[in-house]
C-alpha cells in the first residue's frame, strides 16, 4: 500500500505540483537553458529536500515564475 493513499484507496491531491518546467535565462550573448523539463508531486504530509552540486539549477528552480 503507498502511504499517501487514504482509507478509500486514493491519493490524496498534492499540495505542490509542477510540470514540466523550463527555465531559459537570456543575456546579450546567449540564453542558457537553467532547466528542461522539471516534474514533481508534494502531497500531504511529504517533504522535499533539493540537493546537488554548485550550478546545477536548484536556486533556478525555486525562483521560477509561470
Amino acid at each position: 500500500m503507498d502511504d499517501r493513499e487514504d482509507v478509500g484507496g486514493t491519493a490524496p491531491d498534492p499540495l505542490l505540483r509542477i510540470e514540466d518546467l523550463r527555465v531559459d535565462i537570456a543575456s546579450r550573448e546567449r540564453t542558457v537553458h537553467a532547466l528542461d523539463g522539471i516534474s514533481l508531486e508534494l502531497a500531504p504530509g511529504e517533504a522535499l529536500g533539493v540537493v546537488g552540486e554548485s550550478g546545477c539549477g536548484k536556486a533556478s528552480r525555486a525562483a521560477a515564475r509561470r
